[in-house]
């Protein structure tokens, strides 16, 4: 499904690149070699950016070895009656 996404996506960059090449030559202006620039830069760095922001939304698989540990609460952090008595009645193994 991706893949014919980026298919139909090169194909409307394409498009898009063969009209703005022939506005270059009719009007003789570097900004349509700067959007072509831009444009193609953009097509090629989406599979990054699409990796980027997998990495940071899919969800996490916890397994045993992740949470298998020792867990103490620490009275430096949270200094206090509450702290302390939480300390003495609560321990997670």
């Amino acid at each position: 499904m991706i893949l014919i996404a980026f298919g139909f996506l090169f194909a409307v960059f394409f498009i898009i690149t063969l009209v703005l090449v022939i506005l270059k030559f009719i009007f003789k202006k570097k900004i349509f070699g700067k959007i072509i620039q831009y444009l193609w830069l953009f097509y090629f760095s989406l599979p990054v950016l699409m990796i980027i922001i997998s990495v940071f939304t899919t969800k996490k698989e916890i397994e045993k070895s992740d949470i298998y540990g020792d867990y103490v609460i620490n009275r430096n952090k949270c200094a206090g009656k509450q702290a302390d008595w939480q300390y003495n009645h609560y321990r997670f193994k």
